[in-house]
């Protein structure tokens, strides 16, 4: 009996065991595996890469080397280290191409491929006189136009992009005539400056008898304007940011202060901060570049992040003037300051923590601005001749040509769009596949519908004025 109690939880005790082995190789298999371990006809393990395809028009073919994936758009799949050729295709479009590289036990996302099509259907809407400026809303519903009348006033429409035949709507004038009737009333450099991200406030500026006026304006409200250079007795004032998502609370420049203004309540704060030469903000966070001269005549910049009303410093004695810019990516704050030609990036978990110089990249020339896409990923550093794009995913650094963007637009996350020649084109972040579309304006919106289904800007017609265009971007 004891004999065969003995054998029994043997039995017992070896299944176990076995259950056990199996189930830890199992996991040990399923681990290799999804680290993109595999093994080659040779019987040996190598270790590849997953690649990720989406385009913009599922359901088309995908192209790697000269070998096509049995699934087409939105798919994956496990490809050896090393560098590769991808094409994506459809019928009816052009083809987006890539030549990149796959690395041992990482994600490589090709998802951003925009197929264009290859006959543009472009249609015309509306005839648009004495147009000053436009605006896309945030939401990319609608477009924001004033338009001058006559010099006396400046009328603002709403052009509605959600019908299938756009139409405007008007929504109010702003008189701007002086109360002496001289030549000088005429007004210039109108521009809509900044749309308020519940799309409600727009703040909107002008010059007028060598004056610069600052307003802000309510879409619900069209008659209520708030003249914030005459209402608050600022004369200098060189730069307005909306705090918050109403644009109920505003940051301002005048002169070298900057102080905050509450639109509710009309009341103005005391300085916030003093001697800044320029501002940046994001959300609650400001980021300035201050400017000190000593007694010697000589001059130099710091530049400081203010949260929480405390002050934190980044980096000072700089002969030069920097352009700054912010940004946050996966859960890490990011500060992008260019020196002449060199762009020094600063990175921290949090704004409050001290940030810490991560990379310097050095461009070819001074560089002249700084523009980060949407979510932060991409910065496109830009000189007179040339456009850089970092990458703070892969870390890898772009130069697109000399016909590179002059003022880069992002239209999404991943593709600039440019006007040269009055003719818009777009391209990938780092510079392939670039195709013309259609005519366009400078300085005009340029927006692409939420869906994706259609492109919109602004051209002149045959009578002289201003016609919205539309181009389809998905064949049906």
């Amino acid at each position: 009996m004891k004999k065969s109690m003995q054998k029994e939880n043997l039995i017992i005790f070896l299944k176990n065991f076995a259950m056990t082995i199996t189930v830890i190789t199992i996991v040990v298999i399923l681990v290799f595996l999804t680290q993109g371990w595999t093994l080659d006809p040779k019987g040996s393990f190598e270790r590849n890469g997953l690649v990720q395809f989406f385009s913009s028009v599922t359901g088309a073919t995908v192209e790697i080397g000269d070998q096509k994936l049995a699934e087409k758009t939105n798919t994956k799949t496990l490809l050896s280290a090393g560098t590769h050729e991808f094409k994506i295709w459809k019928e009816g479009y052009e083809t987006w191409y890539r030549k990149t590289q796959v690395k041992e036990g990482e994600i490589l996302w090709l998802n951003y491929a925009r197929l264009i099509p290859k006959q543009k259907r472009i249609d015309s809407f509306l005839d648009i006189q004495n147009l000053k400026t436009a605006k896309v809303l945030p939401n990319k519903e609608k477009i924001l136009i004033a338009q001058e009348d006559n010099k006396k006033s400046i009328k603002f429409s709403l052009i509605n992009l959600q019908n299938d035949t756009p139409n405007i709507k008007e929504l109010g004038y702003l008189n701007v005539l002086q109360e002496n009737n001289s030549k000088e009333n005429s007004i210039s450099n109108v521009e809509i400056q900044e749309i308020s991200r519940n799309n409600n406030r727009f703040i909107f500026t002008y010059n007028q008898n060598g004056s610069r006026h600052w307003l802000i304006g309510d879409v619900n409200n069209p008659s209520k304007f708030i003249d914030i250079s005459k209402d608050f007795n600022l004369n200098n004032i060189a730069k307005i940011e909306a705090k918050n998502n109403e644009a109920s609370i505003l940051y301002i420049q005048d002169g070298q202060n900057l102080k905050e203004l509450n639109v509710d309540s009309l009341t103005l704060s005391a300085n916030i901060l003093t001697d800044i030469e320029t501002f940046t903000s994001r959300e609650n966070i400001i980021e300035s570049v201050q400017k000190k001269t000593n007694s010697e005549n000589n001059t130099t910049y710091s530049i400081h992040i203010r949260r929480d009303n405390k002050n934190m410093l980044i980096k000072d004695n700089i002969p030069t003037a920097p352009t700054i810019a912010l940004g946050r990516y996966y859960n890490e704050s990011y500060v992008h300051v260019a020196i002449k030609d060199e762009i020094h990036i600063y990175k921290s978990s949090n704004w409050s923590e001290l940030m810490r110089l991560y990379k310097k990249i050095k461009a070819n020339q001074d560089i002249t601005s700084l523009n980060i896409n949407d979510e932060s990923r991409l910065l496109a550093i830009k000189t007179n001749s040339s456009t850089l794009m970092h990458d703070l995913e892969t870390k890898e650094t772009f130069t697109l040509d000399n016909n590179s963007p002059n003022k880069p637009i992002w239209i999404d996350n991943f593709h600039l769009a440019n006007v040269t020649n009055n003719s818009l084109s777009i391209v990938d972040f780092d510079g392939a596949n670039k195709h013309s579309l259609m005519p366009s304006l400078e300085n005009m919106p340029i927006v692409l519908s939420g869906n994706d289904k259609f492109l919109y800007t602004l051209s002149t017609n045959s009578n002289g004025n201003i016609s919205l265009l539309r181009l389809r971007m998905i064949l049906e």
